[in-house]
């Protein structure tokens, strides 16, 4: 008897029920002595060993079986996953596999890159886009990379318009931006440039690193390698298009490394290990296994084919070789020019072989061969190796085994009564009934719990957990009640059923259990759930909903933990939300939705600056000026169109521009724009009346609320002649931050007057232990510039302890307690790069992180060693600790900037404001700016003083006022 035998045989009814009989002799045999089956006691025992029967034979199923979702949950699942017990995402292709993050990364992804079906059909590269893609480092060269200037003197970051382009070296108040790329691609013959050029841009759009960005696609120019053959084939052969064929493949490898793929299983049966196989991308058409040879595009080189004449006499058919040469002039090399590639006979090299004079000649008994092109390109395409595409499988799901119960009190005989109508009976037989029925409920509610507990076992250990137990996340225990809907004996237990089923439900939940559970899971990934330092009990259920969501999406977490893309929740984020505990709704956000309420953000610096202008460029003045609008309605305005004589430079889309309107009436009224964005440019607009030609600026006004409001003002003032407006491009594009100076109310603990505590700017992490602040003095107050050095910074409250020296005072306060100054942060050169592979963290310090029973500055270093571990060695991280109100501006901004593309504006402005990094030039800190609106306009504030619709105070804003003083 095998093993399966032996457990079949210990759970069948004959083997409990012997063994039932032998514990009952044991513990009872003296009192009861009949065990015969007419005893109602034995009659009941044998009912119930009979489900216990059932409830041990369940557990006998096959795996497949007890891993198998209810019809109900498989509903719930994404609908590729709902014939496979584990997700697709759970599969090697995922599991091994890794976004782009190399070079070589990024070329087995371009190169991957394939048409339709039907260019796949007319093309001969099998409908590939690419034949070659080089991802190079930006070289240092000032003419192109982006860089800036900073004047420690002012504190102001400014683009030099005289840059010296040979200069080997930045200065000291120089910085150029990192993590620039170029990337080199050739494309194939018979593609569509234009979906070429789409498929690539959504390609790097998708599989964009943290802190890096191609700057710059150059489309390489194919270069025709003219190779001329004249070949004798054997006096026997009978298909020469089959030689041709073979002989084109043989020319194209010699020119140009091939690109070879292979799928997954063969590879795997070939003996290499399944980590190997699935090592870098996950690609859609097989798997590479050799790219062409890296090559340095930007210097010329030679093509040598020399080594085609033993390959050419070594096919099929061929009796010898008379003729070997690259164009007219006979030479086995050819030299290929820089940013260009070689490709064998142009651009149809079909017609090149098989045309009047072709450059491919075959002879047979010395009778040239003349070649079907039709034929030819069919046998080119026959001796391609096809492009094996794995199609993931998964485990498939096997049979739902149901959790129906069917209660023991029915497989009693009818002389109990047990099966009578209750509604018939006698109010002393009923409560008869009712008191077995009683002594019978515990035993079946024990079994009937055991038959969901073993139907439930499919969801407890299922890794998309997230998605099946949103209802009750906390569920580990089966229950049911075991009676079915239509049961007379509901009516029965009817003032207890709601209880009792109510008590089941409160004991199915055991949250230490489902983490537990997790635990175990996660570790097949060789990683633990996260510790969650605000896991307490009010938020138990949202940290056990995160570790949930990061057990599900755990392989695209991790494939792409460096893949970050604009309007949506980067994985890296949802990473250091797993392991924080916190977050559970940025498992379930979609594509632009709403991001002004998240627990915390993520933010690259790089993405806040704007396009870098290489000219100055100075356009005026206007002849024309109109709104484009958003909307057929035109109740939304998009643009500002302005019209301009056509100068020698041409700006370009995103660069700054500052905007002078001036009033023609005496005395001139000047109206200064500090900034504006170009969002169209449109050159060679006609002059209608002297043919002259002109240039059409549009410059965004979604995210520039001061030229949103006085738009109208501008435009009917220029088409009416009565304004003339210019624009010059923008040089000084950031300025230094301000902050409020602003005493703590507690000042107790201070050694000495010298001393006092602050309020701390919006970021906390804004000022370090040892910096020197500058308190300059208010132009509306006599007073001198005064240096504190800080001392103490505590984050949890918001305040610094600074030390006034030199003999200086601490500026007074007025009436209501405030300083009337404002203060800056010295900074030194050289500094350290502020945009350069930075990233900035953003929470919220009021948000419970720091609690009674806490250090703070443990709870701090550990939310950065989390932010450390998670992101890239290479990449610098900073965590804010914004207040309250602070860190709602911030998502309002974010929410806007990011669902609109991450243009450069009024939000990108207020985002680095928000980070300490910098503030919109020409723009007074405190109250330089003043918005009034129309008394009847639908505009509300929040509790907190922020608006509770940004667009109705757009729409209600009818004046904005720029002032140039310092209040």
């Amino acid at each position: 008897m095998d093993e399966t035998e032996q457990e079949y045989d210990a759970i069948h009814f004959d083997s409990l029920w012997a063994t039932a009989l032998d514990t009952l002799r044991t513990l009872a045999g003296q009192q009861w002595t009949e065990f015969g089956e007419h005893d109602p006691g034995v009659t009941f025992l044998q009912a119930l060993t009979y489900n216990v029967a059932d409830l041990a034979y369940r557990h006998t199923h096959p795996l497949k079986d007890l891993l198998t979702l209810s019809p109900e949950d498989v509903q719930r699942r994404e609908e590729n996953n709902r014939k496979r017990i584990f997700p697709l995402t759970f599969g090697p292709d995922w599991a091994l596999t890794c976004s782009p993050v190399t070079e070589n990364d990024y070329r087995r992804v371009v190169l991957d890159l394939r048409s339709d079906e039907s260019t796949q059909a007319a093309a001969l590269s099998q409908g590939f886009y690419f034949m070659d893609a080089q991802l190079v480092r930006e070289p240092f060269n000032l003419k192109h990379i982006y860089s800036y200037r900073y004047n420690k003197d002012n504190r102001r970051f400014w683009f030099d318009f005289n840059l010296l382009f040979d200069h080997p070296h930045l200065e000291t108040n120089q910085f150029c931006l990192l993590g620039g790329y170029h990337l080199y691609v050739a494309k194939q013959r018979g593609i569509d440039e234009e979906k070429a050029k789409e498929a690539l841009q959504t390609c790097l759009q998708n599989n964009r690193n943290l802190c890096e960005h191609v700057r710059r696609v150059i489309w390489l120019t194919p270069q025709n390698v003219d190779v001329q053959i004249d070949i004798e084939l054997d006096d026997e052969w009978q298909d020469p298009v089959k030689t041709m064929a073979a002989l084109y493949q043989q020319v194209d490898a010699c020119i140009r490394s091939p690109t070879r793929r292979a799928g997954a299983r063969q590879l795997i049966e070939q003996g290499i290990p399944a980590e190997a196989v699935y090592d870098g991308p996950r690609l859609q058409n097989g798997w590479i296994t050799s790219i062409p040879d890296p090559v340095d595009y930007t210097q010329s080189r030679a093509v040598d084919i020399s080594g085609l004449a033993q390959s050419l006499l070594a096919l099929a058919g061929v009796e010898r070789m008379m003729k070997l040469q690259i164009g007219d002039i006979p030479s086995w090399t050819m030299a290929i020019d820089p940013a260009c590639y070689p490709v064998a006979w142009g651009d149809d090299p079909i017609a090149s072989l098989t045309g009047e004079s072709p450059k491919v000649r075959l002879f047979k008994r010395g009778k040239l061969q003349i070649i079907d092109p039709g034929a030819l390109k069919q046998a080119i395409r026959d001796a391609q190796s096809p492009i094996v595409t794995d199609t993931p499988t998964g485990v498939p799901i096997g049979r739902w085994r149901g959790d129906t119960y069917a209660p023991a009190s029915n497989r009693i005989p009818p002389c109990y009564g047990l099966q009578d109508d209750l509604k018939h009976q006698e109010n002393e037989e009923k409560k008869r009934l009712q008191r077995q029925y009683q002594f019978f409920l515990p035993f079946e509610q024990w079994i009937a719990n055991g038959i969901a507990q073993a139907a439930n076992v499919a969801k407890l250990l299922a890794f998309d957990r997230y998605t099946l137990k949103q209802a009750s996340p906390g569920n580990v225990w089966g229950f049911q009640w075991p009676y079915l809907p239509d049961s007379r004996l509901n009516e029965l237990f009817d003032n207890r059923k709601k209880y009792l089923t109510g008590c089941m439900v409160e004991h199915s939940e055991d949250w230490v259990k489902e983490l537990a559970i997790i635990d175990y899971l996660l570790g097949y990934f060789g990683v633990q759930q996260g510790l969650g330092v605000l896991r307490n009990k009010a938020r138990l259920r949202e940290f056990i909903q995160v570790q949930q969501g990061y057990l599900e999406h755990f392989c695209t977490l991790t494939y792409n933990r460096a893949n970050v893309q604009i309007g949506q929740i980067s994985d890296l984020q949802k990473r250091i939300a797993a392991r924080l505990g916190i977050g559970a709704e940025l498992f379930a956000l979609p594509r632009g939705g709403k991001l002004n309420n998240l627990p915390f953000y993520l933010i690259e610096y790089r993405l806040l600056l704007p396009p870098q202008p290489r000219k100055p460029i100075e356009l005026g003045p206007a002849s024309r000026a109109f709104i484009e609008f958003s909307d057929e309605q035109k109740t939304e305005k998009k643009a500002l169109a302005l019209i301009f004589r056509e100068g020698e430079d041409v700006p370009e889309v995103g660069q700054l521009f500052r905007i002078t309107v001036t009033d023609g009436s005496p005395p001139p009224d000047v109206s200064v724009y500090p900034w504006a964005v170009v969002s169209d440019v449109k050159e060679g607009v006609l002059d209608v009346k002297d043919e002259g030609k002109l240039i059409k600026l549009s410059f965004d006004l979604q995210h520039n609320n001061q030229l949103y409001v006085d738009a109208e003002y501008i435009a009917d003032g220029v088409s009416n002649k009565a304004r003339q407006l210019s624009c010059e491009t923008l040089s000084e594009w950031m300025w230094g931050v301000d902050y409020p100076l602003i005493y703590a109310a507690d000042q107790s603990g201070l050694i000495d007057s010298q001393r006092k505590r602050c309020q701390i700017a919006p970021s906390a992490t804004a000022i370090q232990i040892g910096d020197t602040i500058a308190i300059p003095s208010n132009p509306n107050i006599p007073g001198d510039l005064i240096k504190v050095v800080v001392e103490q910074v505590n984050i949890s409250q918001g305040t610094f302890v600074a030390k006034c020296g030199n003999g200086a005072q601490w500026p007074g306060t007025n009436g209501d307690g405030k300083t009337l100054r404002r203060c800056y942060v010295e900074r030194s050169l050289p500094l350290a790069d502020p945009f350069s592979f930075s990233i900035g963290v953003v929470l919220n310090r009021e948000n419970d992180w720091f609690s009674s029973s806490s250090k703070p500055s443990d709870v701090i270093e550990w939310v950065e060693q989390i932010v450390r571990d998670e992101i890239p060695c290479h990449i610098q991280a900073t965590v804010h600790w914004l207040n309250r109100s602070a860190f709602r501006s911030f998502g309002h901004a974010y929410d806007g900037w990011q669902n609109s593309g991450c243009p450069f504006g009024n939000e990108a402005y207020q985002l680095l404001e928000l980070l300490s990094l910098s503030r919109l030039p020409d723009q007074p800190a405190g109250i330089g700016t003043v918005s009034l609106y129309k008394t009847d306009g639908n505009v509300k504030l929040n509790p907190d003083g922020t608006y509770q619709d940004e667009e109705a105070v757009k729409k209600n804003e009818v004046m904005y006022i720029l002032t140039d003083k310092q209040y």
